[in-house]
């Protein structure tokens, strides 16, 4: 399995782009109004992120946000997952 320390990566082919956009949408459909009411930064739970891209891969989580590697995807890739803010 090949390690990738603070680099960004082209997303693989492999990875379904589809189930991250649609998991993104709802997520957002449900949590975003809430942060834009309590007047927070938009951003998806780390635990939520791990799952889609677990999803998105066919493969599974393993680092639950505490490891190195978040997610081994079918390829055995490991895939470490960061959840980023967007300001509005």
């Amino acid at each position: 399995m090949q390690k990738y320390v603070l680099q960004m990566s082209i997303i693989p082919k492999s990875i379904n782009r589809r189930i991250i956009i649609d998991g993104i949408a709802k997520y957002m459909e449900l949590h975003g109004p809430l942060h834009v009411e309590q007047n927070r930064n938009l951003s998806i739970d780390s635990e939520y992120s791990e799952t889609i891209i677990a999803k998105a891969t066919n493969g599974k989580r393993v680092g639950n946000g505490n490891g190195k590697i978040d997610v081994i995807t079918k390829n055995n890739e490991g895939i470490d997952v960061i959840t980023l803010e967007a300001e509005y």
